[in-house]
């Protein structure tokens, strides 16, 4: 099924892409992580993709447009707050592994875009991912 897709990537926690579009989600991550393979490089890195899922919720009562894009994503009610779990893929083309910690360099974060909050929180987690050493935070602000 299409649906609006917001595209984040970074690199050493600056965001060097933020894009939307429509598409399958799979398709689309398929898509951007053969792109990838060119950027990464093989000698120095590993490459992976993983998927894992932001929990988010928002305030009740929805709007029906808030309904429509949050109830294809396992939508519940807790309280007086909906809460939906969306899918976030992760392609991650140059990195550096330091016994079992890994430092991200730079990634691509791919999920469908549910929001402008939403949106805000998938890029300051791609900054956040890209600016963390072997789990510590980088001085630098994000």
């Amino acid at each position: 099924m299409k649906t609006k897709l917001i595209i984040v990537e970074c690199s050493e926690g600056k965001c060097t892409k933020i894009d939307t579009k429509e598409g399958e989600l799979e398709e689309v991550v398929k898509s951007l992580a053969r792109d990838a393979l060119a950027k990464w490089n093989a000698s120095e890195s590993d490459f992976f993709v993983t998927h894992d899922v932001r929990v988010i919720s928002r305030k009740l009562p929805l709007s029906k447009e808030e309904f429509e894009v949050l109830s294809q994503f396992n939508l519940r009610r807790s309280g007086n707050e909906a809460i939906a779990e969306i899918p976030v893929y992760e392609i991650s083309y140059d990195n550096q592994w330091s016994g079992d910690s890994v430092t991200v360099k730079s990634i691509i974060l791919v999920a469908p875009y549910i929001d402008e909050e939403f949106k805000r929180e998938i890029i300051e987690y791609a900054k956040e991912l890209t600016t963390m050493i072997s789990g510590e935070f980088l001085e630098e602000e994000l």
